[in-house]
């Protein structure tokens, strides 16, 4: 998970993009909001909406989780590491993770490909990920699936499933001999003039936003996630 903000390539913003966020704010009753929108390679519209749980107004510079958004940035890791010549996109994941082992003994055959591409085996409804005391390392993050069974056989079929990257970003660690969010720094975050971005485990912290119940927003800290 990282927090983020983006820069505007393009200085005069669509005034049809503002409208039709605010529209949205207005028909959901949503506090804030942040966009960035892009256009091939260009950033044209970074801007915030509303404020955060603090009553701080959202701007562009402001620094809110993208979440899930970062799998692209642990894949884009990955990735390097294999064009270097350091690991093997088809080896098993066990090559790279001794540590690797599910409760499904099918888990020795899955490859650090499944893991990019969500197909290996892994499931929620096999591992319930986000119900689960959430890890503190990567490391720990491998050691648990140790209970974790499979959905189907190793590149069989597609799940989307949070612990394929966690591994992923394990792989990263060990493989560089740093750790990930470091790793994710100097390779990825930095050369690409991402200065705003960091990992979540390196500070400063985001924005505190909400959770929604009952139609009420309630202020919130992000899940330790």
């Amino acid at each position: 998970l990282l927090l983020a903000t983006a820069t505007p390539a393009a200085a005069t913003p669509p005034q049809d993009i503002d409208g039709y966020v605010r529209a949205y704010l207005d028909h959901t009753g949503l506090p804030g909001a942040t966009i960035a929108v892009t256009h091939n390679s260009d950033v044209v519209r970074v801007a915030g909406y509303g404020h955060d749980a603090a009553g701080n107004p959202l701007t562009a510079a402001t620094r809110l989780p993208i979440a899930s958004l970062s799998k692209s940035m642990t894949a884009f890791a990955v990735l390097q590491l294999a064009d270097a010549g350091r690991l093997g996109l088809d080896e098993p994941v066990t090559r790279y993770l001794p540590d690797f082992r599910l409760a499904d003994p099918r888990g020795a055959g899955i490859t650090v490909r499944m893991l990019l591409d969500q197909t290996s085996g892994m499931a929620d409804t096999t591992f319930p990920d986000l119900t689960l005391p959430q890890p503190h390392t990567l490391a720990e993050a491998v050691m648990r699936l140790r209970d974790a069974g499979l959905a189907d056989e190793p590149g069989a079929r597609f799940h989307y499933h949070n612990p394929n990257y966690q591994v992923a970003a394990r792989i990263v660690e060990v493989v560089a001999g740093q750790p990930f969010a470091g790793y994710l720094a100097g390779h990825v975050l930095r050369p690409l003039g991402m200065t705003a971005s960091s990992s979540v485990d390196a500070p400063p912290a985001g924005t505190e936003g909400y959770v929604r119940a009952f139609g009420i927003e309630v202020p919130a800290s992000e899940p330790d996630w």
